[in-house]
């Protein structure tokens, strides 16, 4: 990091102020230290896991999926399933509909559950779903 200049004259160099301070416990309320090493709850100093693991374990959990292509063969089409075509297996749809018999009901329909259970959804006005098994 390079050196600045403040407005009173002084020369500060950031790099060379941290790496002396590195060990001190850092102000606010996580248990680290300057170094980014976690600490000991009840801030004694002890380091618990060091800064190298932590950032290893962020690497790897942050790491992109990727695979090996070959660029000679032509790629593999991949089936995607539409969601209608879930909805439609999951849920046998017998609709028995009935009118608008109450103000903010939309749709009554009679479902039945891959389960085997039967139940009723009401659709209201609002756009959200209620399910009363039948």
């Amino acid at each position: 990091m390079r050196e600045v200049v403040t407005a009173k004259g002084r020369v500060l160099n950031m790099a060379a102020l941290a790496s002396a301070n590195e060990k001190e416990i850092a102000v606010g309320n996580m248990d680290i230290n300057a170094r980014g090493d976690i600490l000991k709850p009840g801030r004694r100093g002890e380091i618990v896991i060091p800064n190298e693991k932590v950032q290893q374990a962020y690497y790897e959990a942050s790491k992109p999926a990727s695979e090996e292509v070959s660029i000679k063969q032509e790629p593999k089409p991949v089936k995607a399933e539409k969601t209608q075509d879930k909805i439609k297996k999951t849920y046998k749809k017998t609709t028995k509909r009935t009118g608008i018999d109450e103000p903010g009901i939309v749709d009554r329909r009679t479902i039945e559950k891959p389960d085997g259970t039967m139940v009723e959804e009401i659709e209201f006005s609002d756009g959200s779903i209620k399910e009363e098994e039948v």
